[in-house]
Order: structure tokens, then C-alpha cells, then sequence
């Protein structure tokens, strides 16, 4: 894009949208990999109707556009992303209220706050939620969970902004249709409420010291301490994706400033300094090597925003 349209364009979005706007964001700052370049704009709407309306701006201007919740799943180019990056940060996306034993929650409410919040409310099913990182609505469109549990079993419905033409939608749980870590939601719509229900109360004391073992566990088997995003690829069914790649060898595997974890071979973590092409790199590398010993194409389980 030409240096005075880009200017032209981020004035514009200024204009119309104001203090929700962001010019020449640094992804970075908002990624649980700490890696990424700036935004060509980063927008948080404060409202549904100006959400439509920022999609339907990208779409009138050709401009691309995607969506970040909390950033825990997602490498961005280091290079910057020329689009527009929309964030569901404002309080209208982050409220969290509960009515005749159903949690009524915005897109944006981290999941651990939904899951603090319901436990102060005597609420003890949504307990196995507490260790997943991000976003209510990542959570759903991705239908994220534990080995037991998945996040679909307790949505009764969800608001949503559809992705190609900015209007709003309501779908039941069983207009949607759910697999494993994915649904017909992701990529095509922004949620923006959810229905979790109904909830069951129970022994909060007992649910609390659950989270808390599953987190030591987490610690103990997942390099907590350096940046990542999770788990880069699903399992293979009836397979672990970890298992699969310490059998290539590849634990401890370097490649620039990236590194497969050596407590966790299914995350790939940031030592410090490392860029986007060294996380691709690595990712297509196990890929690969995982496919010569095995003949399994791994898949992503995180999100690429980049630009080639």
C-alpha cells in the first residue's frame, strides 16, 4: 500500500471511529509470545453496532482484518500486520452477570475471571475452565477444554457479529456445529455474548482446590515460564502430539530464538528474542520430521497472523 493512502485510511478510521483506534500497534504487547510488528490499525469497539461497523469499513476499503482475544494462541509477524486488528477489550464485551443459574458473559470476559466469578457466585461446574488461557469467545469458537471436558457442553447459545458481512446473529448450541478444538464459529463470526448453563452449585472449596492441583500440574509439565502460545498442534486421534515429536528427537530442538520445549514437546517457546519466521520455521521443521517417522501431518492448533 502506498505511504499516503495508508495515512489517508488510518486518519480516517480515526475520524470515524475515534479513541477506539490505535495506529501502528505493536502486536507484541498483546501476545502471550511477546512477538509481533505493528498494526496497520488496532481497533477496541465499544459496542456491537460500532464492531459491525468497523467490519464493514474493512470490507468497503478492502483492508484485511482479524480478530485477537487475549492473544494466547495467535503469532504475529514480526514484521507488522497491514490490516486492521480488532480487540473486544471495552467493558460492553467484558461483562459477566449471572441469571437463573446461567452465566451471561461477553466475548472479550477472560475465561478465568468468568471462572472466579462463578465459583464467588457458589457456582462449581465451570471449575475445569480455570487453566485455559484467553478469551470467553476464543474459548468457544475453538471449543477449548481439557481431556474430560469441553467448553461446548455448557453453552446453551451465543451472539455473534458475522465475519463477512457485519451483522449480528443469535445461535443455539445446536445451530453450531462442534468438533475437536474447532467449530463452524471460528473464523467466520466474532462472538460477542455467551450462555453457559445451567450451572450447578456445589462445594466452592473443593472446586478451588481442584484448579489449584490442575494448575501445579500444568506447572510442573508446561514451561509456564517463557513465552508461548499453548499447544501448536491438536493431537492426532488417539495419539499425543508430544509424544510424537520427543520421538523425532526434537525436544530441546533450536531454531534462532525459538525452542521446542524441553518440558513439553508440543510447545514451542520464545527464549527471548525470537521472530515470527523462527516459530513458522520450526513449526513447519517438526512438521516435517514428524511426517518423514510417522506419516502424520501434524495440524496447528495456534493462529498465524502474518503476511505471506
Amino acid at each position: 500500500m502506498e505511504n499516503s493512502r495508508r495515512v489517508t485510511l488510518q486518519q480516517e478510521l480515526v475520524a470515524k471511529f475515534g479513541a477506539s483506534v490505535k495506529v501502528d500497534e505493536p502486536l507484541a504487547a498483546h501476545t502471550s509470545y511477546k512477538i509481533g510488528g505493528p498494526a496497520f490499525a488496532w481497533i477496541t469497539p465499544a459496542t456491537s453496532q460500532e464492531l459491525s461497523g468497523v467490519i464493514l469499513w474493512c470490507i468497503d476499503n478492502e483492508m484485511r482484518y482479524f480478530v485477537m482475544g487475549g492473544g494466547s494462541n495467535v503469532l504475529c509477524d514480526s514484521r507488522g500486520y497491514e490490516g486492521v486488528v480488532i480487540h473486544l477489550g471495552a467493558p460492553a464485551f467484558r461483562s459477566i452477570m449471572f441469571e437463573d443459574d446461567v452465566c451471561v458473559a461477553g466475548g472479550g470476559a477472560l475465561l478465568r475471571n468468568v471462572v472466579e466469578e462463578s465459583l464467588d457466585a457458589s457456582y462449581c461446574n465451570l471449575a475445569y475452565m480455570g487453566g485455559i488461557p484467553g478469551t470467553l469467545g476464543g474459548a468457544v469458537a475453538m471449543n477449548a477444554g481439557t481431556r474430560e471436558h469441553w467448553v461446548d457442553s455448557i453453552v446453551q447459545r451465543v451472539e455473534a457479529v458475522s465475519l463477512s458481512s457485519g451483522e449480528l446473529f443469535n445461535r443455539a448450541h445446536d445451530d453450531v456445529a462442534w468438533s475437536y478444538r474447532s467449530s463452524s464459529l471460528r473464523d467466520a463470526y466474532i462472538i460477542t455474548r455467551v450462555w453457559l448453563g445451567p450451572l450447578v452449585r456445589g462445594n466452592v472449596d473443593e472446586a478451588r482446590a481442584e484448579m489449584k492441583r490442575a494448575f501445579e500440574r500444568r506447572k510442573a509439565s508446561q514451561p509456564l515460564s517463557l513465552p508461548n502460545a499453548g499447544s501448536v498442534f491438536k493431537n492426532p486421534e488417539g495419539q499425543s502430539s508430544g509424544a510424537l515429536i520427543e520421538g523425532c528427537g526434537l525436544k530441546g530442538y533450536v531454531f534462532g530464538g525459538a525452542q521446542v520445549s524441553e518440558k513439553h514437546a508440543n510447545f514451542i517457546v520464545n527464549t527471548g528474542n525470537a521472530s515470527s519466521d523462527d516459530v513458522r520455521s520450526l513449526v513447519e521443521h517438526i512438521q516435517e520430521e514428524v511426517y518423514k517417522r510417522y506419516g502424520i501431518k501434524l495440524q496447528t492448533e495456534i493462529r498465524f497472523l502474518l503476511n505471506r
